[in-house]
């Protein structure tokens, strides 16, 4: 819970913040009693009466990707979902209903890590990025770890997903709806890119 009090300051200092909630870090610092969810909801709801943003890591692991789990987390209403791997179809028809819920996809992370079957072109971002409702925006994790900074995550969707420049830009454009920053960086941003 130290992590909303200093998400706050930046807050009520006029800069725009984020508070990211990986559950699978919280997990490892609260105790099993903890476990059921509870206290990250305690989290991520004081987090929003701050003000914050929240981003929460979302089926990054098969054993963090039941049903009812998922759901549970859908219904805390976050603005953002990271990884969005091991999805069963049902939660993702809710996600796919939710206009303009972002969905940060981390190729190089998700193949060097083998946290997916395959290579860069069997990566869930070919099924989600032509979805209309989530806005999906190519991030990156652990750079120093991976080698591969955002500007090459999308060089990766270019080359093994065959996008054309048109459609690089508007995924790009689209990203911006869903920083974590206020109307005046949105607009300066939008104005930048066309």
């Amino acid at each position: 819970m130290e992590l909303v009090p200093m998400g706050s300051i930046y807050v009520n200092a006029g800069f725009e913040t984020f508070y990211k909630c990986c559950k699978h870090w919280i997990s490892r610092l609260v105790d099993a009693k903890r476990r059921n969810g509870v206290y990250m909801y305690r989290i991520h709801r004081a987090a929003r009466a701050a003000g914050l943003k929240v981003t929460i890591h979302f089926a990054e692991a098969e054993c963090s990707a039941s049903e009812a789990e998922l759901a549970t987390i859908l219904r805390w209403m976050p603005d953002r979902l990271g990884h969005v791997i091991h999805v069963p179809e049902s939660v993702k028809r809710e996600i796919a209903a939710r206009p303009g819920i972002g969905l940060e996809l981390c190729l190089s992370c998700n193949v060097k890590a083998k946290m997916i079957v395959g290579s860069f072109d069997a990566h869930h971002f070919g099924e989600w990025w032509r979805v209309d409702g989530p806005v999906v925006v190519p991030c990156t994790d652990d750079v120093g770890v991976f080698g591969s900074p955002v500007s090459n995550e999308w060089a990766l969707i270019q080359e093994h997903f065959h996008l054309e420049k048109d459609e690089i830009l508007s995924l790009a454009r689209k990203g911006i709806d869903v920083i974590f920053g206020g109307d005046e960086q949105k607009a300066r941003l939008r104005e930048l890119m066309w």
